[in-house]
């Protein structure tokens, strides 16, 4: 048996993980609603979250304030998954389940192209904790960002750590993402050049992109008799011995492009070279340094 009635009525919430926390006006309202005759009501339009909160309803009965923890009676049509099939009873105590740890899948990642993606999963324990929030970050979002649903995205070359948190208690877990990019083009600086017997160059390469992982190189030369080459990583120096043609070659030890300098020498008369002199250092990239 119901009645119909006109109340002023409060719902006031806190947080379940804080039982210390002050109650919150939540929902005030004035309006015709269905009154028990054991003193419950119900209320359609709530958007309650049992999960995270609980509550008390602050209600005029009597003439008097009666103010307790109450379920609220959600309707069917309204909230299918939470409507209760019998009149109001007190809300159940439901014991707050903390985090003791958090894991991430994969723990180590590498992309290899900007722009590239990958999904991390964070999994939570022990099974059906209360607050299952994770809050991700990056180390370097110059690197890798990543999103509040766990989505890594490369930016530059570089490593960074992903950090997953759980918002209880604060327990962590880690990937560690490199972005190793790989080089797409290469060139040689000069790439042609005239010398003089018994002159020295000094060649470099340049790569693209300038953050790419691994710009290790191979210096070769077709032509040992008329200019060899000696390895300096980036650069390479160039010795003109005998007049004619060689070409020098730079090539990459990641995808192997190439990049070629066109050495022409022609003769300086009264020089003699040694092939084991190493001159040449202090050299800037594309400077020749003259024969003696």
């Amino acid at each position: 048996m119901t009645q119909q009635r006109t109340m002023h009525w409060t719902i006031e919430r806190r947080h379940r993980e804080d039982p210390n926390q002050n109650w919150m006006p939540w929902i005030t309202v004035e309006e015709a609603h269905l009154l028990h005759e054991d003193g419950w009501f119900t209320y359609e339009d709530a958007e309650l979250d049992p999960m995270y909160y609980e509550y008390r309803v602050t209600t005029p009965k009597d003439d008097e304030v009666q103010t307790g923890q109450y379920q609220l009676v959600l309707m069917p049509e309204v909230f299918p998954d939470l409507a209760t099939a019998e009149a109001a009873a007190p809300w159940p105590e439901v014991p707050f389940v903390h985090v003791e740890e958090i894991t991430v899948e994969p723990a180590s990642v590498i992309l290899t192209e900007r722009g590239e993606t990958v999904q991390l999963t964070a999994t939570l324990s022990p099974e059906g904790t209360t607050n299952q929030r994770v809050i991700w970050s990056s180390s370097d979002d110059s690197v890798a960002t990543v999103s509040q649903s766990g989505l890594v995205a490369a930016k530059t070359g570089g490593e960074a750590i992903i950090t997953a948190r759980t918002a209880d208690d604060g327990h962590t877990a880690h990937c560690i993402v490199a972005v190793n990019l790989g080089v797409t083009t290469i060139e040689a600086v000069p790439d042609s050049v005239v010398l003089e017997v018994g002159n020295v160059l000094m060649l470099s390469a340049v790569m693209y992109p300038a953050d790419a992982h691994d710009m290790r190189l191979d210096w070769t030369t077709d032509n040992y008799d008329v200019a060899s080459v000696i390895d300096r990583g980036r650069r390479a120096l160039v010795h003109a011995y005998s007049p004619g043609y060689a070409e020098i070659k730079a090539t990459c030890r990641d995808g192997g492009h190439e990049a070629t300098c066109s050495v022409i020498v022609r003769a300086n008369e009264g020089i003699s070279i040694d092939k084991a002199d190493s001159a040449g250092e202090g050299i800037e990239p594309g400077e020749v340094l003259p024969s003696e």
